[in-house]
């Protein structure tokens, strides 16, 4: 198993990605190049949003052989070599927490007691190795936030791992995997967000996302919850899948984080104009007629290798015909123009599909 953590998307990113994963259908090996569907349309998934915590990235992993292993995102800090002979063997730190977490050797292996429970409840069985991953949080590790000021460093877990490929479980199920006494959170006993993201419309889902990670920031329900009062910033949100089999892809994982911790505005999941939104959809139901798309149709032909000018045909002709509809509307042909070349798309593929 490597020591390195996933890194965790952007909304965009993961977007993309599903729409990948859902209208691939196989490989052609004479084009050498992958072969999609697009006329499949999106599912709509059901996401978990934890709390994001400003600490440094944490793991400990559990080998077949009763090895322990603590790791930073990037490198093994030390290890138990095993539960009964009591050796501990220190390699480096990271913000003391191999230092404090090897001084807890029961709790540790009483962590991975349940673990073992979870495993045999997902999949019939314990699978090797076991990586539980959390944030490493307190004084000393990050500043500003409202976890920075716990008066004990501690370790929040919010992921779950069984064996080397994949093996991700839903956060939600990993609750009873915590140690409150040593100071051993689970993510999950703090507040979380569901919400269902349609990814036919992924975009009217962003001002619930962005609601969601501005309380966050506003009000950090890990430091309320603590009785941090020296502050109340948050940082953000992870969203997951709740499916079992789609958390196990990391690239269907992704942050959300609030102005103050964004490190670019592009990384920031910004507020949509749902109005506007509503009135392109409107625009185009109205536009994109049966009869304008089989007259670009008969006009282009029907190769795939017209696909692109089959799509420009429709978008030229909606510009020179509807111009005037589209300014009544308040509209320009680069707010609409991405839905028209998918629904053009989806109409192309749907007559080569029948040859």
């Amino acid at each position: 198993m490597s020591n390195k953590y996933h890194s965790t998307s952007q909304f965009r990113n993961v977007v993309k990605h599903i729409k990948q994963k859902t209208q691939y259908v196989g490989y052609d090996e004479v084009a050498n190049k992958a072969v999609v569907d697009r006329a499949i349309k999106m599912p709509t998934l059901e996401y978990v949003g934890t709390v994001k915590l400003h600490g440094t990235n944490a793991s400990i992993i559990l080998h077949e052989d009763g090895e322990v292993s603590f790791h930073s995102k990037n490198q093994i800090l030390g290890m138990f070599t095993s539960r009964e002979s009591g050796q501990i063997i220190g390699k480096s730190d990271n913000a003391g927490f191999f230092h404090e977490m090897s001084s807890k050797k029961d709790a540790i292996y009483n962590l991975f007691l349940d673990a073992m429970i979870l495993s045999r409840k997902l999949h019939g069985k314990v699978i090797y190795p076991i990586k539980i991953s959390g944030e490493w949080c307190g004084q000393g590790v990050q500043k500003g936030v409202a976890v920075s000021f716990l008066p004990k460093k501690s370790l929040f877990i919010f992921g779950v791992k069984f064996g080397v490929e994949g093996g991700w479980c839903p956060v939600l199920e990993t609750l009873n995997i915590q140690s409150n006494g040593d100071d051993i959170y689970n993510i999950t006993q703090f507040p979380v967000s569901v919400l269902n993201i349609d990814f036919n419309a992924p975009k009217l889902s962003q001002n619930k996302l962005v609601e969601a990670t501005l309380e966050v920031e506003d009000v950090c329900p890990v430091g309320k919850s603590m009785g941090i009062l020296q502050s109340t910033l948050g940082e953000g949100l992870v969203w997951t899948p709740t499916d079992r089999d789609l958390v196990e892809d990391t690239g269907t994982w992704f942050k959300t984080k609030g102005k103050k911790h964004s490190v670019s505005k592009t990384k920031s999941v910004a507020p949509v104009d749902i109005e506007k939104i509503n009135s392109v959809n409107e625009f185009v139901d109205y536009a994109i007629t049966t009869n304008r798309l089989q007259q670009a149709l008969q006009e282009v032909g029907l190769d795939e290798k017209l696909f692109g000018k089959f799509i420009g045909w429709v978008s030229k002709d909606v510009h020179k015909e509807e111009l005037d509809t589209l300014e009544k509307n308040n509209l320009t042909m680069k707010d609409v123009g991405s839905k028209i070349a998918s629904r053009a798309r989806d109409f192309y593929l749907q007559e080569l599909n029948k040859l």
